[in-house]
């Protein structure tokens, strides 16, 4: 078996565009790929947490029995925001205006429908906390 080989700097993986040998190592892209997905932060900590406890225990010869949860201690923390506040956040942090991207505020009108619903949601989720 082949992949593609990957260089990992920081949590940030960059590939290198060569056949490599060997299965690809556990998370190395998933995690990526969820990041970029937008996937809250307690979810790719998690993941990362059990991709590198499976490689731990794949390296040192241990027996790794499917179930991962078994082999991972991790205990995530809290969650700081509901899934409901995390998709706000999400949203306004990716809001054309914020991203500064003017082609695509279009005429402005429908921007300023969306942008408006979004703030009513903000507020609602303010007003609860």
């Amino acid at each position: 078996a082949y992949h593609i080989g990957v260089e990992s700097t920081r949590g940030a993986l960059r590939f290198t565009y060569k056949l490599e040998r060997g299965a690809a190592p556990l998370g190395s892209c998933a995690l990526n790929v969820a990041r970029l997905a937008g996937f809250p932060p307690g979810i790719l900590t998690r993941a990362a947490h059990v991709a590198h406890t499976v490689n731990f225990n794949r390296a040192s010869g241990a027996a790794v029995d499917g179930d991962n949860r078994a082999i991972s201690s991790y205990v995530p923390p809290e969650q700081l925001l509901s899934q409901r506040e995390h998709v706000a956040l999400h949203a306004l942090c990716s809001d054309a205006a914020v991203c500064g991207d003017a082609e695509a505020l279009g005429d402005g009108a429908a921007w300023a429908r969306a942008f408006y619903a979004l703030w009513l949601e903000c507020s609602a989720l303010a007003r609860k906390s």
